[in-house]
């Protein structure tokens, strides 16, 4: 059911100035054929529809989403980040500060 109102959950966040709110669709989750899409408010319902998921599925709408490790290499592929997240530690403290403004854990070892 959610996956049929999904283009209707993404305007209600939209109409609220969220578009930039991360989502995360799973689709058999933890079982090998698992597809998992990630984007945004703005993008999410374009993405689902290119990679063919459908009911049932899991739509996971928040900060918590930043947390998957392809999350970042997602959106810096579409130009919105100019890095991605194998290459945090290598960054300097300039670099990294970038990541914290989008809320991505980074660390200096």
């Amino acid at each position: 059911m959610g996956m049929r109102k999904l283009p209707k959950i993404s305007m209600i966040f939209k109409d609220h100035g969220r578009g930039a709110t991360p989502v995360a669709v799973i689709q058999k989750g933890s079982l090998p054929e698992e597809k998992i899409v990630l984007g945004t408010i703005d993008t999410i319902v374009e993405e689902v529809e290119n990679k063919g998921l459908t009911n049932p599925a899991l739509i996971l709408i928040g900060e918590v989403v930043r947390l998957h490790p392809d999350f970042c290499d997602s959106l810096s592929s579409k130009n919105r980040l100019p890095f991605s997240i194998p290459s945090v530690v290598k960054k300097s403290y300039k670099e990294i500060s970038t990541y914290l403004k989008v809320g991505v854990a980074a660390f200096s070892i």
